[in-house]
């Protein structure tokens, strides 16, 4: 369950430090982007260990 918290906790702080960079289109595609990464890795890590 730490590993799960790490990556939301990391990919929060990638997007939080994005949008603080310049919250412009290409800043919003990565967020994006890095959101899904995270969100696909929470359900692989839920799947692994259920």
């Amino acid at each position: 369950m730490i590993l799960i918290d790490r990556f939301i906790v990391s990919g929060v702080m990638i997007a939080a430090s994005l949008m603080l960079i310049g919250f412009d289109v290409a800043s919003m595609i990565v967020t994006l982007i890095l959101m899904c990464t995270v969100i696909a890795q929470f359900i692989y890590i839920t799947y692994k260990y259920l």
